[in-house]
């Protein structure tokens, strides 16, 4: 009787740890939330099932873009010293850590001449 009683309360334990909980935000709203970090209003209709993650970004005012469109494009950058690059070789899934200043893209170690 005792191990029926002890398992049927670790079986417990194992639902509640795994449930959702809820939230109140700042402006009273309830929420939803989940274990893999997304969320969902509490009051929402069942056909908005996704979870939300991030608030979708605000669109750009009018203004911005006819200015973008007519802004003057920079000179390009005079020609400087060069500068290192990362060597673009992918050795075993990993990409090679050492710089390079070689044409070709490669660090003296994967043939870089």
């Amino acid at each position: 009787m005792r191990t029926l009683l002890l398992l049927i309360f670790c079986l417990g334990l194992t639902v509640s740890a795994s449930a959702q909980k809820s939230a109140t935000t700042a402006d009273g709203k309830k929420v939803l939330l989940y274990d893999n970090g997304t969320w969902k209003y509490a009051d929402a209709p069942k056909a908005a099932a996704k979870p939300a993650t991030k608030p979708a970004p605000a669109p750009k005012p009018a203004a911005a873009k006819t200015a973008s469109k007519t802004a003057a494009k920079p000179a390009p950058a005079a020609a400087g010293p060069k500068l290192p690059k990362r060597c673009k070789v992918v050795t075993k899934g990993k990409q090679c850590t050492r710089t390079t200043l070689f044409a070709n893209g490669k660090c003296w170690q994967h043939g870089g001449n």
